[in-house]
């Protein structure tokens, strides 16, 4: 496949899927194996990392690993759902100017997703940092992918993390996927060497 400039037939395949170009498809051994990379990529000491509290206790670990701080935000609760306060995520950017902002949509344990509409606002505010957005539980809130190319075209430093394990039951395989930003070069010159 590389003779025809693509990485492979499942990139693109995920690209046509997602009406995207395929040089914007990254692969790894699960969303899990990406989400390292894009940390390792961008992240340094001291950089801050900014993710939810109530979400994956993996996150603080990768952003040790290179020696970063994590900035926890809390998610709202509302007795019987919890939310995302865009309010309380733009102040805190603002205020620790974090090299990534990490969403989890839905979220790992709480299940409550982030609105495109929200995201959208969000980024707006965000500076530079790269915004990440982990779907590793996409499927189970809609299964449309829509929104992903739009998001996308309007914000060249998003990344999109996507796997083949929850939704589509395949954990065994190790496909993990992101959908990048036309200005997550770097990340892909990176990935690339994995």
């Amino acid at each position: 496949d590389f003779t025809r400039g693509v990485k492979s037939a499942l990139s693109e395949r995920i690209a046509a899927e997602f009406k995207i170009p395929e040089q914007q498809i990254l692969l790894s051994e699960g969303s899990e194996d990406m989400l390292k990379q894009a940390v390792h990529c961008h992240l340094g000491a001291g950089g801050k990392m900014l993710c939810p509290a109530q979400s994956w206790w993996y996150y603080q670990k990768v952003a040790e690993e290179v020696s970063a701080v994590t900035v926890n935000y809390s998610l709202r609760d509302a007795r019987d759902t919890f939310s995302y306060d865009a309010d309380e995520i733009i102040k805190l950017c603002r205020q620790h100017s974090p090299r990534i902002l990490l969403i989890a949509s839905p979220n790992n344990p709480t299940g409550n997703s982030m609105p495109d509409s929200m995201l959208a606002g969000i980024m707006k505010s965000t500076g530079d940092c790269v915004v990440i957005v982990d779907e590793a539980y996409w499927g189970f809130n809609g299964e449309t992918n829509d929104q992903v190319a739009s998001l996308i075209a309007k914000h060249d430093r998003l990344l999109v993390l996507r796997t083949f394990s929850k939704y589509y039951a395949l954990a065994g395989v190790r496909i993990g996927f992101a959908v990048v930003g036309k200005k997550l070069e770097r990340l892909a010159k990176f990935a690339s060497r994995y």
